[in-house]
Formats: C-alpha cells, structure tokens, sequence
C-alpha cells in the first residue's frame, strides 16, 4: 500500500509542473518516478554500472540510454536565392527546406565520473562526463519542388546534410550533482 502511495504522490506532484514555460519535470519519490515532458521537449534515461579501479570515488561507467533525443531545424526564407544540391532556387516567406536530426533510440553509454562510492553519512559531490554512442538520421521535409526544384537535386541536399551530421557518432553528456547519506 504505502508503494502505491509513494507513486500517487509523485505523479501529483509532476503534474504541478504541467504549466507553460516548463518543458520536463521529474519526480523520484523513493523510486517511484513520474516524468513530465511538453510538446517538443526531449529527455533521456539510462540504465548504468560503475566500476571504480582505484579504489576510491573514481569511477568508470558502462550502460545504455534511452532518448527521444531531436533536433529540428526549420528554414526561415524571407526571399532572395538559396542553392538545394548546386541549383539555385528563388524562395519567398511560403517556401521551407526543414531538416529533422534524430538520434537513436537505444544507445551504448561510456563515461567516468567521481562520486557515489563513500557510505559514510552527509553531503557528497558527484560529476559525470561520459557520450552515448550512435548514428544520427536526417530526414527532409520541403516544399521546394514546386519551384523547379527536382529530387536529384534535393537527394544531393540532404546526402550533403547526411554526410555531415554522419560525422556526429556520439551524443556527450555532462553532469554535475549533490547527495546526502543519511
């Protein structure tokens, strides 16, 4: 009953954060965990084990993550000429060429981190620089073929883009945080 309770209380209290100008929003009530995430907003979980070589709060950290990690970048014309895959094209306000980067879904994690392993009681300092690893996608949305644009030339745009963004294996993650032991 009381795990029940523990779940109840932290879903009401995310959802006190459902308001505007809030993009995410985590409770952990002892392990039950309610997550908020707006419109647009991305997030990422990870499931990791430490190992620490040195004996002391030194760690190494091997796991996986799991994102809804994007990233949308929308063309903003406001006249004048663009070149899409070497053909100039004349846009107005109306025309768009949007690109949407997505990382994938499940990814390996490695990083180093200092922290978690002293069991004596009070305030602790815990730091993590580590990277999930993996190929992002790109994919095109645009409306630019009905200004003679033509998918040859649109193709060459977006392998342009891919070959790019393809340099771009791993997502880097810095994190910095307190405890306490009781």
């Amino acid at each position: 009953p009381m795990a029940a309770v523990a779940g109840a209380v932290a879903q009401e209290i995310v959802l006190a954060y459902q308001r505007p100008g809030i993009t995410r929003a985590w409770v952990n009530n002892g392990g039950d965990i309610a997550l908020h995430l707006a419109p647009g907003a991305t997030a990422r979980v990870g499931l990791f084990a430490d190992y620490f070589p040195l004996g002391n709060s030194f760690r190494l950290t091997g796991g996986v993550t799991f994102n809804n990690v994007k990233i949308d970048l929308k063309s903003n014309f406001q006249g004048g000429t663009v070149d899409i895959g070497g053909t100039p094209v004349t846009v107005s306000n109306t025309d768009y060429f949007n690109v949407e980067v997505k990382f994938p879904k499940t990814t390996p994690y490695l990083g180093i981190g200092w922290g978690h392993l002293d069991q004596a009681p009070g305030w602790g300092l815990v730091a993590d620089l580590g990277v999930s690893i993996g190929k992002a996608k790109v994919s095109i949305d645009t409306n630019l073929k009905d200004k003679g644009v033509t998918q040859a030339d649109i193709d060459r745009e977006t392998q342009e883009l891919r070959d790019g963004v393809g340099k771009l294996r791993v997502l880097p993650q810095a994190s910095l945080g307190v405890s306490y032991r009781y």
